[in-house]
């Protein structure tokens, strides 16, 4: 991305000297500029005709939108235009650091489990998903598996299936439950945090027990059936 925005410095630059009427003459190394004849080719010109200088204020049209998608859309609604980054249109495994604070909705009546159906607003994205929780432990490769999220500020670890993100893009988590009131289904604030990275191998264990009869044990390994 750095090279692109460089190469784009350096294009508008010359643009720049080519319209002042700037000569083309030898530079410190000795080396021909650019003169006015020379024409940067298609690449280049749609390249700076794309840069935008920061603060100024643009008009966007969208064309192929139906009128009813067009309906859908609320005069109160804000519309957010976008660029994704290399591998951002891509699913893979993410790994989110989220705590409940006091700002979150907490109801210790009706405990958050693993794999519940949740709702994720990261970064401009939302999308629901099962996220299983584990403890975050920074100075171990392995992470322990958590039935429920923690509770009362403690920071944990949520792994989910979505869209690559890079971090450290802000992460809020919702969980949808029924209005006392009748109005339909509310939406509550769990925890919020930052996105970890996308890691397939980050490894989650799941303490179980296992019940049966030994049938061979050597030394330090057991064969059991059950």
């Amino acid at each position: 991305v750095m090279v692109d925005m460089n190469d784009m410095k350096e294009f508008v630059m010359k643009r720049a000297l080519a319209a002042g009427g700037v000569s083309g003459g030898k530079g410190k190394d000795g080396d021909v500029e650019m003169d006015d004849e020379e024409s940067l080719d298609e690449e280049d010109e749609a390249m700076i005709r794309a840069c935008v200088p920061c603060g100024a204020y643009v008009t966007i049209t969208l064309e192929g939108v139906s009128p009813s998608t067009y309906a859908r859309l609320s005069p109160d609604s804000i519309v957010s235009a976008v660029a994704l980054l290399p591998h951002e249109n891509k699913v893979s495994v993410l790994h989110m650091g989220l705590s409940q604070t006091s700002k979150c909705d907490r109801d210790n009546e009706v405990p958050t489990k693993s794999k519940d159906v949740l709702t994720f607003r990261c970064g401009w994205r939302t999308w629901k998903s099962r996220p299983i929780f584990s403890q975050n432990n920074i100075n171990s490769d392995k992470h322990k598996f958590e039935r429920f999220m923690p509770t009362d500020g403690a920071f944990f670890a949520t792994t989910v299936f979505g869209p690559v993100t890079y971090s450290p893009c802000p992460v809020l988590m919702f969980r949808e439950s029924e209005n006392h009131e009748g109005d339909g289904k509310k939406r509550e604030l769990l925890a919020h945090g930052s996105v970890i990275g996308a890691d397939a191998d980050r490894i989650v264990l799941k303490r179980i027990i296992l019940t049966g009869y030994p049938t061979r044990v050597h030394k330090r390994h057991a064969t059991v059936k059950y």
